[in-house]
């Protein structure tokens, strides 16, 4: 079962993104996606006795997940970096995904 062709996004996103980040990355070629509500923390790596800066998160969040190919995640990850990580604590990653019924989806 080949699958390497197909990534899983996943997004991690201030809440009032939410909505704004499904429209853009269904523009951008995502067919279905998945959206949960939850609490997270996270900071950008730095050691544990600096202060929190700007972009660190504690709070609620939306985590929004697309399966997708290759090239549309991609351009989601470029969108993101684009109009969103600089200005938002938005945190996303894309690791390979083996598709079951892939002739279902494809």
């Amino acid at each position: 079962m080949a699958g390497a062709d197909f990534k899983l996004v996943v997004i991690l996103s201030e809440p009032e993104l939410a909505d704004r980040l499904v429209a853009e990355i269904q523009a951008l070629g995502a067919r279905g996606f998945s959206r949960y509500d939850g609490y997270s923390e996270w900071r950008r790596g730095r050691g544990p006795d600096d202060a929190p800066g700007p972009h660190d998160w504690q709070g609620t969040h939306t985590r929004i997940e697309t399966v997708v190919r290759g090239e549309v995640a991609h351009a989601i990850l470029e969108r993101l970096a684009k109009a969103y990580f600089e200005h938002y604590a938005v945190f996303a990653y894309v690791v390979d995904a083996t598709i079951a019924r892939r002739e279902r989806y494809v």
